[in-house]
């Protein structure tokens, strides 16, 4: 009786392909953004099309290839496919045959690429920046086929610059990401939403109106001060920050209130923002101060004649980046201070630490000076690679500007995100409370992690320049939030720890892998969450009543052929010999690969018999 016969076994059957580069086709690298790609595709695009190149009979099966690359590599799901199995993993029919005119590509492609102000936001990006954050965004949802979309474009485009820093400007493209924008309710072109109101606009559609909208949205004032309430807001008030205080009188200019408005958005929790009318029965109260027009800082928090940084802008952002430089820098770590950080972090005696590191002058940003007030549950500091060198070569930081936060819960982690200080500041708070650590080799050396270790470690391997890594890594995040109590959640950037990752065999990015003292399991999910190790370790539960195991068909290509194993994965299910009854050749077909409903329908209809033990998880037949 052959082992089919014998016991009861579940086959997960995989495939592994080869193919043409499409990354060469549209002179990008491996790691390029999906903007990047589309600007490259753009680019070749209005030059290689048929449209252009009436004389060229090559014209139409040339521009076919670059748009098959292009329409693979801007899907997520199709770019894994084809960065784990070439061409040949991809459906023959796919991408063949269409593509759009010159015009389209000339006039209407890629809206907003090429506008620094606005935010191009995958679902990941919304995930991350919008969904999980307090910060107020006002999101263009358009169609590249939609001719108001293309109406509205300069208009975003001027709103975009109007709000830089106050309000975060947005845009999604819902026919890349159509399905972020089923999931917000997007029914038609352009649609204009304002978060975390999570409110639709249906208003006139000009730069005034727009900026007028968004700035009601703004959880920021600017006080206006005069005889009756200054000593109570000023000399008595409750906080200590900065006044910047524009004086308003017919004999010089001063800020409007628009502008107030949005220099006190861009300095929110920084500096108190406030208006003077030095008319009427304010006189006497400005002539006290020594002004009667004109804008001024007082650092220290007091406001007293003859003080105060006069700022001559009437420009919001230029008067935001002038007081930023004014105001104090976040503290400078030295190798003894950042020693003394982690015998505190240790002993659970110091709060999270947000560390910035940088080298010389490079990746030092004003707008970085926000964090301490936008973190008041965490230190922040700064390191100078060009002063602590072998401290950053032993945490591999290679890239500047970098922010890693090390916990309390043990280790730290690294933030791979936009560099703006809101962005920086969400990751801060959220990692700051996730137990899940950056690893290295020495944790693995040590058996701290991996499959030599006494705990269950649930690990991902990833690289930085792989989409869909990025997309896989919230989710990842996120069941370590709500999983990590049971189970250690670690990372891995193989562009750093190369060697690593190719002595555990991760020959693909993503790659997750359960470690729990017994075979590795891999999770081939596109999402995660807090269920999933649930899911890996179910199969545990198939011990006993069934063994598991898998078919690599480039390996045994006739024994899948007989059993007519003609897609992949395909998952099968063999009962096994019965009361004298044979072995079903074919098994059963179990769709699903959700680890529970496949481990629940194998219970279900796994023959009453006696239960034997085996000794491996699953076989390599």
């Amino acid at each position: 009786m052959n082992l089919i016969q014998a016991i009861t076994v579940l086959l997960i059957i995989t495939l592994v392909y080869g193919g043409e580069d499409f990354y060469k086709l549209l002179g990008v690298q491996r790691g390029a953004s999906v903007k990047e790609i589309r600007k490259a595709f753009k680019k070749i695009a209005v030059t290689m099309h048929p449209d252009k190149n009436p004389d060229d009979p090559d014209a139409h099966d040339k521009f076919l290839k670059i748009n098959r690359a292009y329409e693979v590599l801007k899907d997520e799901d199709l770019r894994k496919k084809y960065d784990m199995h070439g061409e040949e993993g991809l459906s023959e029919d796919f991408g063949r045959g269409k593509y759009e005119s010159w015009k389209f590509y000339q006039e209407e492609f890629g809206i907003y690429d090429d506008d620094p102000e606005i935010i191009t936001l995958t679902r990941a990006d919304f995930e991350m920046s919008v969904e999980s954050t307090d910060d107020v965004w006002f999101i263009n949802y358009y169609s590249p086929h939609c001719s108001h979309c293309h109406t509205l474009a300069p208009t975003w485009r001027e709103v975009a610059r109007e709000l830089e820093g106050v309000v975060r400007i947005g845009a999604v493209n819902c026919e890349d990401e159509w399905q972020l924008c089923r999931m917000q309710g997007i029914r038609s072109y352009p649609s204009l939403m304002m978060y975390p109101a999570v409110e639709k606009y249906y208003g006139d559609k000009s730069r005034k109106e727009l900026v007028k909208y968004a700035l009601k949205h703004t959880r920021v004032s600017v006080t206006e001060l005069w005889k009756g309430n200054y000593e109570d807001v000023v000399t008595r008030g409750d906080d200590d920050l900065p006044w910047l205080i524009t004086f308003c009188s017919d004999d010089g200019d001063c800020l409007t209130k628009s502008t107030a408005l949005k220099v006190a958005g861009m300095l929110d929790e920084l500096v108190n923002v406030a208006t003077m009318d030095c008319h009427g029965n304010n006189a006497e109260l400005c002539d006290s101060l020594g002004h009667n027009h004109g804008t001024y800082f007082y650092q220290n928090g007091e406001v007293k004649k003859g003080d105060g940084l006069e700022i001559t802008s009437l420009v919001a952002q230029e008067i935001a980046n002038e007081i930023l430089s004014q105001l104090p820098d976040v503290t400078i770590l030295d190798q003894h201070k950042f020693n003394e950080i982690q015998i505190n972090l240790e002993k659970h005696t110091d709060l999270p630490w947000l560390i910035h590191f940088v080298e010389g002058n490079e990746g030092r940003h004003l707008e970085l000076r926000k964090l301490p007030a936008m973190l008041s549950d965490m230190n922040v500091g700064r390191i100078d690679c060009e002063v602590m060198r072998g401290m950053c070569n032993e945490l591999h930081i290679n890239k500047f500007p970098s922010f890693l936060v090390f916990k309390q819960s043990g280790g730290h982690e690294i933030y791979y995100g936009r560099v703006t200080a809101h962005d920086v500041a969400a990751f801060a708070r959220d990692a700051s409370v996730i137990r899940l650590e950056a690893l290295s080799p020495k944790d693995f050396d040590s058996q701290r992690v991996g499959p030599a270790s006494s705990q269950v470690w649930f690990i991902d391997f990833f690289a930085p320049w792989c989409p869909p890594c990025m997309r896989l890594l919230p989710e990842f995040r996120k069941a370590a939030k709500n999983f990590g109590q049971v189970v250690n959640f670690g990372t891995v950037d193989c562009t750093i720890h190369a060697g690593l990752c190719r002595n555990y065999n991760v020959r693909s990015y993503p790659t997750t892998i359960l470690y729990n003292q017994s075979v590795p399991h891999h999770y081939h999910g596109k999402t995660i969450n807090e269920h999933a190790p649930r899911r890996v370790l179910q199969f545990q539960n198939i011990e006993g009543t069934a063994k598991a195991g898998k078919v690599d068909c480039t390996q045994e290509r006739q024994l899948c052929h007989q059993a007519s194993v003609n897609s992949y994965p395909t998952v099968r299910f063999y009962t096994g010999s019965s009361n004298g009854n044979p072995q079903n050749a074919y098994g059963w077909d179990i769709v699903s690969q959700n680890a529970e409903e496949i481990t629940n329908f194998v219970k279900q209809n796994t023959p009453k018999r006696k239960q034997v033990k085996y000794n491996k998880d699953h076989d390599e037949l």
